[in-house]
């Protein structure tokens, strides 16, 4: 049991550092936008506004613009994690489809290096193709699981969602 909460605690120190550049992304997108919000977009809300609201126009301009600044770092994130992945699982996945093609002695038509994949860019070059292929899909299905994989895999979704709340929380 002791195990069990060193990884945890592992993984939550781990996600909690990401989380925190994450909100620290979002809060240096949120400065680069207050100056010219509150320029450009407070003034023209200031005048169709009355008088006894005015004063949270400036506060309600500034929450929004936050939270369009997390939106923004966290879908720049997840584009990132799609990405890497997807280029990360193409690389493996070809590797070992060269290694079991060497073992069975396929060829493919004289496509197939006869040397280990460290002498040859053929299972790079076909990685991008395959990396290309799956993050357009993952961005297709709006990085989502899609249906028959979502019942499968809803115990690691509710896992993600019960660190996910546990990390907002701390």
């Amino acid at each position: 049991m002791a195990i069990i909460y060193k990884v945890w605690f592992s993984v939550v120190a781990v996600l909690s550092v990401k989380f925190a550049k994450t909100v620290a992304f979002a809060e240096s997108i949120c400065d680069f936008l207050r100056k010219p919000i509150n320029r450009y977009v407070v003034p023209p809300i200031l005048a169709i506004t009355s008088i006894e609201y005015q004063r949270w126009a400036p506060i309600l301009v500034n929450w929004a613009t936050k939270s369009f600044a997390v939106w923004l770092a966290f879908s720049v994130k997840s584009v990132c994690t799609a990405l890497t992945s997807s280029l990360t699982g193409a690389l493996l996945m070809t590797r070992a489809l060269m290694t079991i093609a060497k073992k069975k002695g396929w060829e493919f038509g004289g496509f197939m290096p006869k040397e280990n994949h460290e002498n040859t860019m053929f299972d790079e070059y076909t990685s991008y193709f395959i990396a290309f292929m799956g993050f357009k899909f993952q961005w297709n299905m709006g990085f989502d699981v899609p249906f028959p994989l979502n019942m499968i895999l809803f115990p690691l979704e509710f896992g993600e969602y019960m660190i996910r709340s546990y990390l907002v929380k701390a």
